[in-house]
């Protein structure tokens, strides 16, 4: 990620936000309830790792 640009850095960031988000409306509205619950189980482990927003706790 070092060869791209600050703004082609928060660019992609941003993209995988919105993915992650439209992904989690589709399955929650879709009624797949396994798929929405496993991406919102993701999600939690992923915000529990240390490096997540940057530093431990």
């Amino acid at each position: 990620m070092s060869n791209l640009t600050y703004d082609q850095q928060n660019q992609m960031l941003n993209t995988r936000k919105i993915n992650r988000e439209v992904g989690h409306y589709f399955a929650e509205k879709q009624g797949d309830s396994d798929k929405f619950k496993a991406q919102v189980e993701l999600d939690q482990r992923a915000r529990q790792r240390p490096s997540y927003c940057g530093g431990g706790r």
